[in-house]
């Protein structure tokens, strides 16, 4: 008979609380964070709320739901997103913590009548919950044991091609170490948009600002590299460090200087970081149905992480959508 945990007490988390709780947790993402959390809440985004829950439960388990509250609809609604930008979220489990306990969170959550989730594929505890729709979705990421020449070889010969190559062009790759760096990164993402919406209409890409609150957010986990040719940046990767995982998170690169394959020598000077640092993963992320984008992260020897979304609309939210024209299944 599977044991069942109880909850004996929830409360709203203090911003200490959760911040302790994801240092101490070693299966999270920096997407836990309530620095992620409160990056997109900064000034002028009052629509979105960072949001965490303390539970406690009988046996003295204490865990803490992560998460932001996103008013829609001008306010008519709202729903729970375990994390900002589509990213991994859930829960931060504190010592002792089992497979009841993480039942009970995942019941937990599944009561919000609107949510947003997806699962974190390095908690080993963390499963998609049985009877409730999933949209299946998938990560790429680097095992990192082993060191930096093991990993290395577990890429195509292709992609160790193109790094030699790129670093006899006289590319040159950095973590960004000023303003005027991120300045340089931004101007490389704005022609990758240019490129990009020649072919996808709907992307709509961020705004400056978001950069120099990432800049500025939180320099102990933010990580911005850039790869420089001739004194231009012609690519760069924004990764963020947590526990589990480093996480490429947001990334582009100059078209001008695609025959350079600047991307691929930058990909590798990362992963060279992250193994030196002791981190235990290089998590790509989920690539939005973009096969060549995937295909391009594979070739580097990564792992296939399952990381399914949970959406759960309420009938309101799904009439509201319905008077703005909108599917009721877009989340």
């Amino acid at each position: 008979m599977t044991p069942v945990a109880r909850i004996e007490e929830e409360r709203p988390a203090t911003r200490d609380e959760w911040d302790e709780a994801w240092h101490a947790c070693p299966a999270v993402t920096y997407f836990h964070s309530p620095a992620w959390a409160e990056l997109w809440a900064r000034p002028g985004r009052a629509r979105v709320k960072p949001e965490a829950r303390l539970v406690r439960f009988a046996d003295g388990v204490t865990a803490v739901l992560v998460g932001s509250r996103e008013r829609l609809h001008r306010g008519l609604t709202s729903r729970l997103v375990t994390t900002s930008s589509g990213t991994y979220g859930g829960w931060l489990a504190g010592p002792g913590a089992g497979a009841a306990h993480a039942g009970a969170l995942a019941a937990r959550l599944l009561r919000e009548p609107d949510l947003w989730w997806r699962l974190n594929p390095y908690d080993p505890l963390v499963e998609a919950p049985h009877g409730v729709a999933v949209r299946p979705e998938e990560s790429d990421a680097l095992a990192l044991d082993g060191g930096f020449e093991a990993v290395w070889r577990r890429a195509s010969r292709g992609h160790r091609a193109a790094a030699n190559k790129a670093a006899r062009a006289g590319v040159d790759v950095r973590r960004a170490a000023s303003r005027s760096d991120w300045e340089a990164y931004y101007a490389v993402y704005q022609d990758s948009l240019r490129r990009w919406r020649e072919h996808r209409s709907w992307t709509l890409g961020y705004g400056a600002q978001l950069f120099e609150a990432l800049r500025r957010h939180d320099p102990e986990h933010v990580q911005l590299w850039l790869a420089w040719h001739q004194g231009r940046a012609v690519a760069g990767a924004l990764c963020l460090a947590g526990p589990a995982a480093l996480v490429y998170w947001h990334g582009a690169t100059l078209e001008a200087a695609f025959d350079l394959r600047p991307s691929t020598l930058l990909m590798r000077e990362i992963v060279r970081d992250a193994c030196a640092s002791g981190a235990a993963w290089f998590d790509f992320n989920p690539s939005a149905g973009l096969e060549g984008v995937r295909e391009f992260k594979r070739r580097f020897g990564t792992q296939t992480l399952s990381c399914p979304v949970v959406v759960r609309q309420s009938t309101r939210t799904r009439g509201l959508r319905r008077l703005r024209g909108r599917r009721p299944d877009q989340s």
